[in-house]
């Protein structure tokens, strides 16, 4: 089960970042694969593709590209501090959202033969 955060903030994404580090649960490790970084929140069950402050798709976990619903605390300069603690990160492929772990899982999965492979072609 899911533990949720008290908010989710660039500090939680550190430390997700460091518990998967070296695996397909980080950006880097699984954008060969097709996997998007996103998040999902648990309440709506609603996706959001990780986006800057300018609305362009991220290549990593950025909070500043939310939507106002689920961002709880902003600083002075516009950036997000927190968003709602039913957010949770992880990765979009295919329209399915896959959490780190979930993810992770995935790509240790695919065959050797494939690595590299992919055609990751995007819609926005």
């Amino acid at each position: 089960m899911l533990e949720l955060n008290a908010f989710l903030g660039v500090a939680v994404l550190k430390r997700e970042n460091r518990a998967y580090r070296g695996s397909a649960g980080v950006s880097e490790g699984c954008r060969d694969a097709c996997f998007r970084p996103a998040f999902r929140d648990l309440e709506t069950g609603t996706v959001y593709l990780s986006r800057d402050l300018n609305g362009q798709v991220a290549a990593f976990h950025s909070l500043d590209g939310l939507p106002d619903e689920v961002i709880a605390a902003r600083y002075t300069n516009g950036k997000v501090a927190y968003a709602k603690n039913t957010l949770i990160s992880g990765f979009l492929k295919g329209g399915t959202f896959y959490t780190r772990q979930e993810a992770a899982d995935q790509v240790d999965h695919q065959e050797e033969s494939m690595a590299g492979t992919a055609d990751c072609r995007f819609v926005d």
